[in-house]
């Protein structure tokens, strides 16, 4: 993901080198905040946005749209850059030491560019309370902007008889955009990266600062609530071949630990440039959205890839957002409560057993079990007048079972249902108001999911 015109911690509008240095041809990302975390989702400052980026050669162009909130203030603004550039330097992914800059410059756009009916409109779709939030002002502004992103770090291969793959390494990076006469937004910091033939991963973090006068008041305090460092992580994947160019899904997810400002987004990534070829592991890569509003990334590992009709694997599973049961019923006169539901966040390692069918005209069919044990952390969110704040939280070792089916086309991408179950290890209750709610309850869940098979 952060192979296109990213958004989580990172200067809006302005596209960065992906992990293996270089832009790729083409992104296009959705971002939330609910994407972020479970427990961290506010709703609030930067809520929503999409983005897109191309390249040609050196030459790329790129527009982002972002949708900012006060709730606090009762405000709102919506945002929007356009730019183009040149990459100066490294275009192709390579090892040992590489270094690029893109320079570029558009406009910036802000006022009430139609953001509140396409919010509400979701929230409308997912259940949530609508947000009534007026504009900072009605007119639209258009000022020029000037963007700089830069790269420098180092990719190599470790020693094969550790039997790992790919490209490993680290990397700086550096981003900023200056409106003349207005604001300018700055990040740097480091991370480390793994690049494999059909995929990347990447944890890292950011420091960011700001000068000058943001367009508006909800972009100012949207700014102060990004401010600071975040940790930064994310994947893509590229199991599908469209004319010659890897094309597959990116997720990427942020956290401001000191104002607890969260951000992820999910999206679509063409040629981002492959890893080195050689040997290989195997390793499937998993989206679920599960009932009540949760979503989950998934990675197994299969130590053994020539199994026939017995699949093995080892899991790392994370899933966030709403729990099942959904929304509780609190008292509107002592809380001032529109609206208020559980959210959680669980990570868990675990194995998988499954086994596969007969081959059916390139379609297989695989009944699989997993088993798991990890973290669960749970918290209430409530909605009220006045904005959206945490009520009481509780974090737990969890155990994970899950049974399901997945329908596989050539072994390369499949789709699939599940029941997934958790056991925390203790419960927490807590009084809000006239009612008591009881964290990490034991519960389970229906899932979808979307996977692919790669090659690292």
């Amino acid at each position: 993901m952060l192979a296109a015109a990213s958004l989580a911690a990172a200067v809006p509008g302005v596209p960065e080198a992906g992990p293996n240095g270089v832009l790729p041809f083409f992104g296009l990302t959705s971002s939330n905040d609910m994407f972020g975390s479970g427990v961290g989702n506010g709703d609030d400052f930067r809520t929503a946005g999409v983005a897109v980026q191309g390249r040609l050669g050196g030459w790329v162009v790129a527009a982002e749209g972002s949708m900012l909130t006060d709730r606090d203030a009762g405000t709102r603004a919506d945002q929007a850059q356009v730019l183009a550039g040149r990459v100066l330097g490294d275009q192709a992914p390579h090892g040992g030491w590489h270094a690029s800059v893109l320079l570029g410059g558009g406009a910036q756009v802000d006022g009430n560019l139609g953001g509140r009916p396409v919010q509400n409109l979701i929230h409308d779709t997912i259940g949530a309370a609508r947000v009534g939030l007026r504009y900072d002002r009605e007119d639209i502004t258009v000022r020029p902007l000037f963007a700089v992103a830069a790269v420098a770090g180092w990719l190599g291969e470790p020693g094969r008889d550790l039997g790992l793959t790919g490209w490993w390494g680290g990397q700086i990076l550096a981003t900023t955009s200056w409106v003349p006469d207005a604001e300018l937004i700055s990040e740097i910091g480091p991370r480390l990266v793994l690049v494999g033939e059909q995929g990347a991963l990447w944890l890292g973090v950011r420091v960011r600062v700001r000068d000058g006068e943001p367009p508006t008041a909800t972009a100012g305090a949207t700014g102060a609530h990004e401010d600071g460092w975040w940790l930064d992580a994310g994947t893509y994947i590229t199991p599908l071949d469209w004319d010659g160019r890897e094309v597959g899904w990116q997720v990427r997810a942020a956290i401001n630990p000191e104002t607890q400002a969260t951000l992820g987004s999910l999206g679509l990534v063409v040629s981002p440039g492959a890893g080195p070829g050689g040997a290989t592991v195997d390793l499937s890569h998993d989206l679920a959205a599960y009932g009540g509003g949760g979503f989950g990334v998934q990675l197994r590992w299969h130590p053994w890839p020539y199994q026939d009709a017995r699949r093995s694997s080892a899991v790392l599973d994370y899933r966030f957002g709403s729990e099942p049961d959904g929304q509780l019923a609190l008292f509107p006169d002592t809380q001032q409560a529109t609206n208020a539901d559980l959210r959680h966040d669980q990570w868990t390692v675990g194995w998988e057993e499954g086994f596969r069918s007969p081959d059916w005209s390139g379609v297989r069919f695989m009944p699989w079990v997993q088993a798991g044990a990890g973290l669960r952390h749970e918290g209430m969110v409530i909605d009220g007048a006045s904005g959206r704040w945490h009520e009481g939280s509780s974090t737990s070792p969890v155990l994970r079972a899950a049974i399901g089916v997945r329908a596989a086309w050539h072994d390369l991408v499949s789709l699939g249902v599940s029941c997934d179950g958790w056991l925390p290890a203790w419960q927490t209750d807590h009084q809000v108001g006239g009612t008591q709610i009881t964290l990490n309850d034991p519960g389970w869940a229906l899932g979808l999911h979307l996977a692919a098979h790669i090659a690292w």
